[in-house]
């Protein structure tokens, strides 16, 4: 493909992610036209399409690949729609960025791999925690090896409530708080330590408040090198506040986010040495997604290698099936 000057998006899903980031940050790139959208709910739709200015509203995803000059889709739907909507673009031969997770299950996970590489289409999933600047700061800590060797990760996120529904539909969403918060821990555990190999999973779940999906989980991952990371995550939490955390331990070091400092050892002695460039959550949130749309955009227009890819999305989804598992069976899960 040569180089376009813009790029034509089409949207499929125009629920909460897509009002609040997709759409505002797409209509502010110069090299960018939200070309088309699609969305259960048409008169919904409509309404986007006037603000935004969207020239098509289509009534679903066979019409939307129908049109002329589609350079790309996001698809921002509930998770069981995935499989079905990327291999459909896929095979209409146009790049996909999926919002997270890339599909319910592993097995869903490698069709969508399996047809991106045999289509040799871009496929991207929308891990956009790897685009914040503190995220991206610890990876350089890390690659740069001012840690050390790294021993332990712990990682937290806990929500005082869940808005969207679905999410608490299994047969929707692939799962409860481990899917929607837990995953993209695990993703960034993985990335942040090079994709190291994992040994064993286990996972704990528990279903306070809706008995359909579990809304408070603790999961832990045993690298084959001996570090560890934990993972807790929860909806309805009893707080007045959401909490984020990741925290890194090497041997020579640590580092932490909200607010990103690194601790560097001299002697006995860590010492803070403290990122001067304080971000609120949501600026670094809404800044993460304008980075991750720009990524996408920029591998379409150029044709490089995408960050977060289909081949990245297997490993995180085979750790999250083994983490279902490991709590259905009350045991550890090798991981092959």
């Amino acid at each position: 493909m040569s180089k376009l000057n813009i790029v034509n998006i089409g949207l499929i899903g125009a629920g909460e992610v897509a009002q609040n980031f997709h759409l505002p940050v797409l209509k502010n790139l110069q090299n960018v036209k939200i070309f088309g959208i699609v969305d259960r709910k048409v008169t919904n739709a409509k309404i986007i399409a006037q603000k935004f200015n969207i020239p098509n509203v289509c009534v679903d995803v066979d019409e939307l690949l129908l049109l002329p000059d589609l350079h790309g889709v996001i698809i921002a739907t509930p998770t069981s729609l995935h499989t079905e909507i990327a291999l459909k673009c896929i095979n209409a031969g146009i790049a996909v960025l999926i919002e997270k997770p890339i599909a319910p299950t592993y097995q869903e996970a490698l069709q969508i791999h399996n047809a991106s590489v045999e289509k040799n289409v871009k496929v991207m999933v929308g891990m956009n925690q790897r685009f914040r600047y503190d995220a991206r700061m610890m990876k350089n800590y890390v690659q740069n090896n001012e840690l050390g060797d790294l021993m332990y990760i712990k990682s937290g996120w806990l929500q005082k409530k869940n808005k969207q529904e679905w999410k608490t539909q299994s047969e929707k969403s692939g799962g409860g708080v481990l899917m929607d918060l837990g995953l993209s821990m695990v993703d960034s555990m993985l990335w942040i330590n090079n994709f190291e190999e994992v040994h064993s999973v286990s996972a704990n779940l528990y279903h306070r408040v809706s008995g359909k999906v579990e809304d408070l989980a603790v999961a832990t991952i045993n690298f084959q090198n001996g570090s560890v990371g934990i993972i807790e995550c929860a909806w309805a939490i009893f707080s007045y506040q959401t909490n984020y955390n990741f925290n890194i331990y090497g041997r020579n070091g640590s580092a932490q986010v909200n607010p990103l400092q690194l601790f560097k050892s001299d002697g006995d002695i860590l010492k803070p040495q403290v990122q001067p460039d304080k971000l609120s959550n949501l600026t670094e949130l809404t800044k993460s997604f304008e980075m991750q749309l720009k990524h996408f955009v920029s591998s379409i227009q150029h044709n490089f290698k995408l960050i977060s890819n289909t081949e990245e999305a297997l490993k995180v989804m085979k750790i999250m099936d083994g983490f279902y598992q490991s709590a259905r069976l009350g045991k550890e899960i090798i991981i092959d």
